[in-house]
């Protein structure tokens, strides 16, 4: 593998500027939970020693040479990109050889990897829960990986994330990418022929060093496009499909609606008798759902036409019930802050009663002092 100076010095600095971007970000506290359509649930972290490997250098190879001063992977990745001449150098002695320090596709990974390195739930084609027992017509395979996610970027670019087990943790392992899906036809059959698939239908985007918490979700038109899509991969691949936990789950959601109509119909008489007999509806009796917009409207109606002939009805319904709440919240507020004081007072007047025992007992003793002390009279 060759490559030119000035080649060096355009990768090293779209290198230097990832480094800046995992540094600055502090990547290395992020974490995701994947939710798969299959039932399972990854915990996922890209940790700063991955990060050289995920861009096809080899930093082991480097660090064996003997001539830089970082054993750590990140950190011998920035050395080596803080001189690109000296490895220019290097190379040109024979000291390196950038068949062994670099991946024949390492500027395809340098260029497309903060993109495919990012969990996108809307960009995420499918998941393959990778067997490699079930790869034995691909002999050329030997990959250890868990799971491959296969993405499709915004330019038609195939990218494919290999992750692997790591004690409770799934990390990085392969970084791919590929010009178009014409190009990546054929190790996506070597990956996903006979394999199982499932979909991608939410992500857990968390920090552990600060309160940045959130959620991404399919919406089921989404979930539609996405089973529909992950088809033509099983008729192009042979490759089986499994979304049954989302199927759990969608059932499960579809039981709950049910018994919430139910529930409503219920509902629905009681509110309709009482809009008949003219009468307030008590706004407890709904669970929350947009029944309760209802009512409060009544309510209000309600309210507003009593108004117009009670001159003393001047608020709606919903405002009035709001209020009440509000001052039902603060009387429990000054009810609880009374307690304190009351609290407070208590053990104030046990100091006191304490501290004037006290000082009865020094005054006991200070007269004893005194009748000591003083002369006393002669003609006593």
């Amino acid at each position: 593998m060759e490559l030119k100076l000035c080649d060096l010095e355009k990768m090293f600095d779209d290198i230097k500027e990832i480094i800046n971007y995992i540094e600055f970000s502090e990547y290395k506290n992020r974490r995701y939970r994947l939710f798969l359509g299959n039932g399972d649930r990854l915990n996922l972290q890209i940790p700063n020693e991955s990060i050289a490997h995920l861009l096809g250098i080899n930093t082991t190879y480097l660090i064996s040479t003997g001539r830089f001063n970082s054993k750590n992977s990140f950190e011998a990745l920035k050395e080596m990109c803080e001189n690109p001449f000296r490895i220019d150098d290097m190379h040109m002695r024979k000291q390196i050889d950038y068949s062994k320090l670099f991946s024949q596709y390492v500027q395809a990974k340098v260029n497309a990897f903060r993109k495919n390195i990012s969990i996108d739930i809307d960009k995420t084609e499918l998941v393959c829960k990778y067997d490699s027992k079930r790869a034995y017509l691909n002999s050329e395979i030997n990959e250890k990986y868990d799971y491959i996610l296969l993405k499709k970027h915004e330019d038609g670019k195939i990218g494919l994330l290999c992750l692997v087990k790591n004690n409770n943790t799934y990390q990085p392992m392969s970084n791919q990418i590929f010009d178009s899906f014409e190009s990546a036809k054929e190790s996506l059959n070597k990956y996903l022929s006979n394999q199982e698939i499932t979909t991608l239908t939410g992500v857990n985007l968390f920090n552990i060093d600060s309160d940045y918490n959130k959620t991404f979700n399919l919406s089921l038109e989404d979930k539609i496009k996405k089973i529909k899509n992950i088809i033509g991969y099983k008729n192009l691949f042979n490759c089986s499909i499994d979304i049954s936990g989302d199927y759990i789950y969608t059932v499960d959601k579809l039981r709950q609606s049910r018994d919430n109509y139910f529930s409503d119909s219920d509902l629905i008489n009681l509110i309709v008798e009482s809009i008949k007999d003219g009468k307030l509806i008590d706004g407890d009796i709904t669970r929350d759902t947009n029944l309760t917009k209802i009512i409060e409207s009544f309510n209000d109606y309600l309210c507003k036409t009593k108004g117009s002939v009670d001159e003393s009805v001047s608020e709606s319904y919903t405002s009035m019930k709001n209020n009440l709440e509000y001052f039902k919240n603060l009387c429990e507020k000054l009810k609880k802050e009374n307690e304190e004081l009351t609290l407070k007072n208590n053990d104030l007047e046990h100091k006191t009663l304490k501290l004037e025992s006290e000082n009865a007992d020094y005054k006991q003793k200070e007269d004893k002092i005194l009748k000591i002390l003083l002369p006393k009279n002669p003609e006593n």
